[in-house]
């Protein structure tokens, strides 16, 4: 997926840590301002970090979608057929007539922590997350045994101080996130280039608070992290089945009744091989699926981790992922025998949780502590 989130992403940075308050679209270059139409000079480069993504003729109309440092305006142009964001100088280009900017007199408040920098609409929003963000990072990954790491920080245009390795912005309803970003729900983002993180960022929708989207959203960013750190090679299904467990016990709950009504009409559709097999670009190809995977990856890690335990699950996890792993380190003769256990898991688990039997302790995953 293209980042279409520079509207206001990297013109909000400041290299200072405390909070600051920031005018929408008052942080601009002196006369071009985000939803302004520029026209290139000759041989106007569009640049990515280090890279030049591609070299634009004189008198290319472009639209501006957010400027950063004064100095620098982010487009979106065509490279290689894809739809590219890319940074160009505004030296490279002259300022046309103002459009109208959808985002006029928002104000966004702004935080740097040790791996975060957080930008937030509501004030005590922003404020609260910045007060207990780094706990809840840390949270996310302990409880599962794994190391809370810190994030490398980054030079996001080059010769630009580095900024900490994950941004985090805050939008307080839906009317003003369709209005950015012409979406409804969080949504969040890892870019990676050579084989390296060059930006991650995350989205959260926080009209009914941050439990509903923060721990599904941040999870897969400290995932990503980690697994650069310790050349590892996570599954997706571990991506999704953690980020569904990492939510509050009421939310496992729903989405473990759902799934065991699917389960009593037979319409389970993916079982551990192609669990197992799943990628991002795979799931593309079973529309309308995704929340049904991400049900069944949930319970799947619910079950490798509390019936078989932290270790073999950490052991597998870090593991090249591969069926014969998987066999070898939980002892099954095959994956059909296995689906056997999950299908049985996924029904017993579901009456217990439908009839309220479930304690809320077994559906929240605690580390265990090494002897």
């Amino acid at each position: 997926m293209r980042l279409f989130l520079f509207v206001i992403l990297f013109f909000c940075f400041s290299e200072v840590s405390a909070q600051e308050s920031v005018n929408l679209p008052s942080l601009m270059a002196e006369d071009i301002e985000v939803g302004d139409v520029v026209t290139t000079k000759a041989d106007a480069k569009v640049m990515y970090a280090n890279k030049t993504l591609k070299t634009i003729p004189q008198g290319e109309k472009i639209e501006v979608l957010s400027v950063y440092k004064s100095s620098w305006i982010g487009v979106f142009v065509d490279v290689d057929g894809q739809k590219t964001f890319g940074w160009m100088s505004i030296n490279d280009v002259i300022a046309a007539p103002r459009a109208n900017s959808s985002i006029e007199g928002l104000s966004w408040h702004r935080w740097e922590t040790n791996n975060f920098v957080i930008l937030s609409i509501d004030e005590k929003q922003g404020r609260w997350l910045f007060d207990n963000i780094e706990n809840i990072k840390a949270q996310l990954l302990s409880r599962w045994g794994l190391p809370n790491i810190d994030f490398p920080k980054r030079e996001y245009v080059k010769g630009i101080s580095p900024e900490p390795g994950c941004m985090i912005l805050c939008v307080p309803n839906k009317e003003i996130m369709q209005k950015l970003w012409r979406r409804n729900k969080p949504f969040s983002e890892v870019r990676e280039e050579d084989g390296k993180i060059v930006l991650n960022f995350s989205v959260l929708l926080l009209e009914d608070g941050f439990s509903k989207s923060i721990h599904k959203e941040i999870t897969p960013i400290c995932l990503k992290e980690l697994e650069h750190r310790i050349g590892g090679n996570f599954g997706f299904w571990a991506y999704r089945g953690i980020a569904g467990l990492n939510r509050s016990p009421a939310q496992i709950r729903g989405d473990i009744t759902k799934l065991e009504r699917i389960y009593k009409v037979n319409r389970l559709i993916f079982f551990s091989k192609l669990m197992f097999e799943m990628t991002e670009d795979r799931m593309h190809k079973f529309p309308g699926h995704r929340e049904l995977y991400d049900s069944e990856a949930m319970v799947l890690c619910l079950l490798l981790r509390k019936e078989f335990g932290q270790r073999k699950f950490l052991e597998f996890l870090t593991s090249d992922g591969t069926e014969d792993d998987f066999l070898k380190i939980y002892k099954f003769d095959s994956l059909d025998d296995f689906d056997l256990v999950l299908k049985r898991y996924i029904g017993y688990l579901g009456k217990d949780v439908e009839a309220g039997e479930t304690p809320d302790n077994y559906l929240q995953v605690v580390p265990v502590k090494r002897r």
